[in-house]
């Protein structure tokens, strides 16, 4: 979906197509040895006035046995040799794992809103798509814990509640049918009960969560969950998906962290990061850049920025520039590692991913 995930297993590349893979090749090649200084043309040490070294043959060998015009050249001194480091072997191109991410949040549709009659209230709100049932849960000032094996718990703040007040429970998630597009709330039962509710908060401390001191405390944290496959198959459902406890394997999720500021009359959220949870793994979500929608909502990477001919598929790793066609990808990894950059920022290229882009795919 436009994106690429990290993980702390091996690098497996998310992108959100329905196919992609990587390509990474490093450079090899023996080092060229120059001469050391004081060698001559032929790369020999001349010989010093006293040295011991005889020559050979010696001056007095008959002249028949030596070979006609050829200048004879001083016996280098004896070194040390160093045992030679064996170069290692050149890696071949590799495809990464392909993830197909069942939930998505538009990270640009995530906003709070007042509440109609209660401007005290503010009801979070957002679009997503879900290609299997899910489910949506939202949390509002919490912190993230993570066991040793990386499985994410959400807990309160209780720092930024007035005094005398104290967290409620986190609120019942709410269920939602396959779709694109869809927008919560909606009229979902119990949906707009979801919101921040300043009553309760110390506003100062609660927009301080997610920056400085506080980067592991969000003001806002939204959750969308489902059912894999092989849980549907052990019987598990939705229901058994708890809010704010860590995700099992039979879980696949994405959890949105974001900051919420004052922004003249109105408020501001901005998406800090977003996290994927797929089979008891946990993948950072990036953005690559220079995938565009169209207005019909179809992803369009426009032309290679080399050839200007054929279409982008490729993107450059780390910098994740969206901006190769196949053909220009591969003559860029038949360059010598060091003068392989991004056409773009110039920044050096350690992969590359490809992408396949369909009408129907989704940034």
């Amino acid at each position: 979906m436009g994106q690429s995930q990290s993980s702390s297993r091996p690098p497996s590349h998310y992108d959100g197509a329905p196919s992609s893979s990587a390509y990474s090749q490093a450079a090899t090649g023996a080092q060229q040895q120059g001469y050391t200084p004081g060698q001559d043309q032929q790369g020999h040490r001349p010989l010093p006035t006293n040295s011991n070294y005889a020559r050979y043959p010696p001056q007095s060998q008959p002249a028949a046995t030596q070979q006609p015009n050829q200048q004879r050249q001083p016996r280098p001194p004896r070194q040390s040799q160093q045992p030679q480091q064996s170069q290692p072997p050149a890696k071949s191109l590799t495809q990464t794992a392909t993830i197909r991410n069942a939930v998505n949040l538009q990270k640009s549709s995530l906003r709070v809103v007042p509440s109609d009659g209660d401007p005290q209230f503010l009801q979070v709100a957002f679009e997503f798509d879900a290609s299997e049932p899910c489910c949506a849960m939202t949390f509002v000032a919490v912190r993230e814990r993570l066991d040793g094996s990386m499985k994410s718990a959400l807990a309160h703040v209780a720092s930024v509640y007035t005094t005398g007040t104290s967290p409620r429970p986190f609120q019942k998630s709410v269920k939602y049918d396959t779709g694109m597009k869809q927008a919560f709330p909606g009229t979902k039962e119990g949906a707009s009960r979801h919101g921040i509710d300043l009553r309760l908060l110390r506003e100062d401390a609660f927009l301080r969560l997610g920056s400085g001191a506080h980067k592991s405390e969000f003001p806002l944290v939204v959750r969308l969950a489902t059912v894999t496959e092989k849980g549907l198959r052990e019987g598990h459902t939705l229901e058994d998906i708890k809010p704010g406890e860590p995700m099992p394997r039979w879980v696949q999720g994405q959890t949105t962290f974001a900051s919420v500021s004052r922004e003249g009359d109105g408020w501001r959220v901005k998406v800090l990061k977003q996290k994927l949870w797929v089979e008891g793994v946990s993948y950072m979500l990036q953005e690559i850049y220079g995938l565009e929608k169209t207005n019909s909502g179809r992803t369009d990477g426009g032309e290679c920025v080399i050839c200007f001919d054929r279409p982008k598929n490729t993107t450059v790793l780390p910098c994740r520039h969206f901006c190769l066609c196949s053909e220009c990808a591969d003559q860029l990894l038949r360059q010598q590692r060091q003068g392989r950059s991004c056409p773009i920022c110039r920044n050096p290229v350690e992969s590359l991913l490809r992408l396949k882009l369909n009408d129907d795919t989704r940034a």
